[in-house]
């Protein structure tokens, strides 16, 4: 929920939840900006493999704990 500008009769409040939403929006675009590089990274040696039916592959199954 977003904090409107002028809502709280007391200052010190409102500029609290003012700086608050501030930070909140900053922290937002740097955990994106992060996620795109991360997932960028993650792809980069990644190659597309298309499967016909029929065709014979390898599963590897681990037992999860």
């Amino acid at each position: 929920m977003q904090y409107l500008s002028g809502s709280s009769p007391v200052e010190a409040v409102d500029t609290l939840l003012t700086t608050r939403e501030t930070v909140f929006e900053s922290l937002r675009k740097n955990l994106l900006k992060a996620q795109a590089q991360m997932k960028h990274f993650a792809n980069k040696n990644r190659r597309e493999i298309y499967y016909t039916e029929g065709d014979w592959v390898l599963v590897k199954l681990c037992a999860h704990r």
